[in-house]
Parts: C-alpha cells; sequence; structure tokens
C-alpha cells in the first residue's frame, strides 16, 4: 500500500500521495493488507492529521484534510479496525469536529465527521469509547449553534443519530440528563413560521437539515411515558405547523413528510399528545398525511412487497392508530376512504381502480402478511368493528382474512369500543343495486346462463355426486383443506366432504344484518 511509509515523506509528497491514494480508491471498499500494516498505516495518518509540519495554513488544512479523506476510505473496510483505531484517534476526531481553533479548517472539520461517522458504523470498539466519552454533550452543543443547515450541519445531528441508535443507554443520556428532545424541538420551531399563511418557500437544504433533525427526534422518542406527555405535546405542535410549511420542490416536502410520519409512529396511540395535531375542525393534516399515504401506493404498486412494507408501513400504521384514538379523525377518513358506494363502484372490484378504497383494499391479498393485516385492521376500524360494513365495501373474499382471524366469519361486531356519533352516508344508488351484487366480490357480476338449465333432476344429481367424490379425493392426497366456520366463528378444517352440508342454516334474512354505512 502506498501509505504505509508516508511519514517519512516530506509534504509536498505526502500531498501528491494521499490526493493520488483518493483518486484511485474512490469506490474501492475492501484493502488486502496484513494487521500489522493497517495499524500502522492508520497511526501515521492520524499523526498527519495531529502534527501536521507546516505554518502555512493552506498546505496544513490540505494535508489534514488528505490524511482524513484516506482514513474515510480505510474504514470501509471493517477488516482490523477494532484492532488498528485507537482511543486517542477517536478523541482527536472528537476535538478536531467541535474546535474553534482557527487551525482546523472548516473541510478538515467536515471530513473528521464523515471519518468517525464510518467508524461509528464500522467499529464495536468506537462505539464503546464514544459512549464513555463527552461526545454526546460537545454534539449537542454543536447543534444549539447551527445557522446555516449545510451538509456539515447535517452531519453533527447523523452521528447523534448514530450513537442513540447503536447505544440505547445514550439515548436516555440524550433525553433524560441533556434534554436533547426539548433542544431539538426548540430548533424545529425556530425553523418554522409563526404564521402559516405567509411565508417563504423552504429551500431542499433547510429540508434536508429538517428531516436529520426529525430523524434524530424519532430515535430519541422510541421509548415514551405520560411523564412525556407536555414535553411531545409541544413537539407535536410544532409538527403540525411543519406539515403546513411551503417548500421549494417535491423533493424537499418529501424528504420532510416521510421522516414526520416515521416520528410519529412514536405517538400513533397517545391521544393528549397528539390532540393539537388533530384539531377537531380542522383536517389539514391528515389530509396531508393520508394524500403522502395514496401517492405511495399509487408509485410503488408494481414493487415487491419488501420495498412496499418500508414505504407504507408507518402511514398505514398512524392512520389505523389515530384513527381508533381520535374519533372526529376516524370520521373523516371514513368519509374519504369509504364514502357511500355508487352505481359505477359496484361496476368495479373493491380492489380495482386508484381510488383510495381500491388501493387500500388490493393491499388486503398482499403476500406480506403484516401489510395485509394492518391495510385491513385499518378499513374495519374506520367500519367501527361493524362486519356487515367492511363486507358491504370490501367484499366478503377480500375481508375474510379478517374475519377468520377474529372469529367473526358469521357476523357481529369487534371488541372495541366506539363514539356513537351519526354519519348518515346515504344508499339509495347501492340500495337500488344490492339485489344483484355479489356479496364475495362486492360488484355487481354480468348474468350468465345456469350451468343446470336444461338438465334432469337425475343429471343434476349425478353432476352433484361426481363433484363431492371428486373433491373428496382431493382432500386424501392433500391438495385441497376445505373448512368450514366453528362455533368461535373461526375456520375449522372437515375430515369429510359431506361435513359441509352441516352449518347451512346460516341466517341469510337481510333484517338480521346491520350492515349500513350510518354510524
Amino acid at each position: 500500500m502506498e501509505l504505509k511509509d508516508i511519514s517519512g515523506k516530506n509534504i509536498e509528497e505526502q500531498i501528491a500521495i494521499l490526493n493520488t491514494f483518493e483518486q484511485n480508491n474512490a469506490g474501492t471498499r475492501t484493502f488486502s493488507v496484513s494487521q500489522s500494516e493497517r495499524k500502522s498505516v492508520w497511526s501515521q495518518l492520524f499523526g498527519l492529521v495531529r502534527d501536521a509540519g507546516t505554518d502555512d495554513g493552506n498546505a496544513r488544512a490540505d494535508l489534514q484534510h488528505g490524511a482524513l479523506c484516506a482514513c474515510r476510505i480505510l474504514s470501509r473496510d471493517r477488516r482490523d479496525l477494532n484492532e488498528s483505531v485507537e482511543n486517542e484517534h477517536v478523541d482527536l476526531l472528537i476535538h478536531v469536529l467541535s474546535s474553534d481553533d482557527q487551525r482546523w479548517q472548516s473541510k478538515v472539520k467536515f471530513e473528521a465527521k464523515k471519518v468517525l461517522s464510518n467508524l461509528i458504523q464500522q467499529s464495536e470498539t468506537v462505539v464503546a469509547h464514544c459512549a464513555k466519552s463527552n461526545i454526546l454533550p460537545t454534539l449537542l452543543s454543536l447543534v444549539k449553534a447551527h445557522q446555516l443547515y449545510d451538509e456539515s450541519e447535517r452531519f453533527d445531528l447523523r452521528l447523534i443519530f448514530l450513537l442513540t441508535a447503536k447505544c440505547p443507554e445514550l439515548r436516555t443520556v440524550a433525553k433524560s440528563n441533556l434534554g436533547a428532545v426539548e433542544q431539538l424541538t426548540a430548533g424545529l420551531e425556530s425553523m418554522t413560521p409563526k404564521d402559516d399563511s405567509q411565508q417563504a418557500k423552504t429551500s431542499l437544504d433547510v429540508a434536508l437539515y429538517m428531516g436529520e433533525l426529525i430523524k434524530l427526534l424519532f430515535n430519541l422518542t422510541l421509548e415514551v411515558t405520560v411523564e412525556d406527555t407536555k414535553e411531545l405535546t409541544r413537539l407535536c405542535n410544532c409538527l403540525s405547523h411543519v406539515l403546513n410549511m411551503q417548500f421549494e420542490g417535491p423533493e424537499a416536502n418529501q424528504v420532510v413528510t416521510s421522516n414526520i410520519v416515521d416520528l410519529l409512529t412514536n405517538f400513533h396511540d397517545l391521544k393528549e399528545a397528539t390532540a393539537s395535531l388533530f384539531p377537531q375542525h380542522n383536517t389539514d393534516n391528515i389530509d396531508k398525511l393520508l394524500n403522502f399515504l395514496i401517492q405511495k401506493l399509487i408509485s410503488k404498486r408494481d414493487e415487491n412487497s419488501v420495498v412496499l412494507k418500508e414505504d407504507i408501513s408507518p402511514a398505514l400504521m398512524i392512520l389505523w392508530g389515530f384513527s381508533k384514538i381520535h374519533p372526529h379523525v376516524r370520521k373523516h377518513l371514513k368519509k374519504v376512504i369509504l364514502p357511500p358506494l355508487t352505481a359505477k363502484d359496484l361496476k368495479l372490484k373493491p380492489e380495482e381502480g386508484t381510488s383510495a378504497r381500491g388501493l387500500l383494499v388490493s393491499l388486503f391479498t398482499s403476500s406480506d402478511s403484516d401489510i395485509s393485516t394492518m391495510a385491513a385492521e385499518f378499513l374495519f376500524v374506520l367500519c367501527k368493528h361493524n362486519v356487515g360494513k367492511l363486507v358491504k365495501q370490501t367484499g366478503y373474499g377480500n375481508a375474510a382474512g379478517l374475519l377468520a382471524r377474529r372469529g367473526l366469519m358469521l357476523g357481529g361486531r369487534g371488541e372495541a369500543v366506539f363514539s356513537s356519533d351519526s354519519e348518515g352516508d346515504e344508499e339509495e344508488e347501492y340500495a337500488s343495486e344490492a339485489h344483484n351484487v355479489n356479496p364475495i366480490t362486492r360488484r355487481v357480476e354480468e348474468k350468465r346462463p345456469s350451468p343446470f338449465e336444461g338438465m334432469s333432476e337425475e343429471q343434476k344429481e349425478y353432476e352433484a355426486v361426481k363433484m363431492v367424490n371428486m373433491m373428496n379425493d382431493l382432500m386424501r392426497t392433500g391438495l385441497i383443506r376445505p373448512g368450514t366456520i366453528g362455533e368461535d366463528g373461526k375456520p375449522v378444517e372437515l375430515e369429510h366432504v359431506l361435513q359441509l352440508q352441516e352449518g347451512l342454516n346460516i341466517p341469510t334474512d337481510p333484517g338480521q344484518r346491520n350492515d349500513s354505512d350510518s354510524d
């Protein structure tokens, strides 16, 4: 490796060697060198940072910057990192990035932050040393003085994020001992206009900074208690203003909104703290969150389930959670997502189309069980846990999974208690077509000729016996496992196909059902 004897060169040669190394290894992630050689190189590079032997400020900065660039590139290789990087090296990085000494130029400080970021992600010993050092208050002090909101300042937030993610004990220290949540909330407040109606558009740089700050707040509020309500109420009030900010472009808006959605997953069951986000007579914020989910569903519709889950799970979780604890939020989302069915709606399957209802119902059959469960439970909450309403909106086929899990395949209600507010949806168009609606698919099917037309009773009986025998053969070979509904409302596997005759006295009288959309 060309760096192994760098400390013995003069400063011009050192700078040239470091520049060449950076250019040649811009994309390199592994280095085939021995542990002893690796330790030697790391030691020499940090020596150049600490003892740059020149009075020329620019040359010294170039040497320090070049040495730190080499450290950043080498830190991509995890091998022997724990043995090569010493505690004094980490202390030097902390000193450089936090020092007011003019000896350290801004580009050197920024590179020191990048090196430390890599080391925290790659080395357990570096994390352990940081946990024992004074780095957390040092970084929070830097954050308090932020004014530029540039990439270098974003790295201060990123370093705290990494440390609190890697070290849960540091998360507790930052939140409980250093007042980090209160400080970061105050910082976010200083970036939001006091009047939502009069504001300049926020730039992408500022939006990226806000995204990092909100991401850090997510880390620090993973575990909250009732004692945190006052602090979280202030934070949610601030987030309400942030949601109403104007941004220079969709990318900036996306960065901020997605991080807010992630943060709110920590508060999805906190009624008092989140009340300021959703005022009784203002649905702007809940509409923004719903639109965020819908746009994700439209743009990611053809993605695999892993990508889809990462993108939509947080938004689904918070909309589901807030619908349960805020009745006016549930009522509004019901009105938007599950409006009264029209004759046009009944021509399509519930999962078809790009309406909010269609996009969400299409998730019921997702290959990822978490997504399908969350989507189904969300709409079930909007229906106030009324099976008839859910089946009417989604079709029995789509709803069957949720009903089977909850033991509600024979109808009824879930266990939750909802407010008795009336929503009084009009149902004239649905009522006029209800007799033609297939309850399994929830659409009006095209009329088809009866397969029994022209058959004698003997032929019908022959075909019926033939079908029973075929089903029995499939059961014996294990290809199908028919079931019926047990007393607990859940599916029960059958031992013989003739058991399907049992339980056919399920009530079908419409008078016994309650699927009206009226609340």
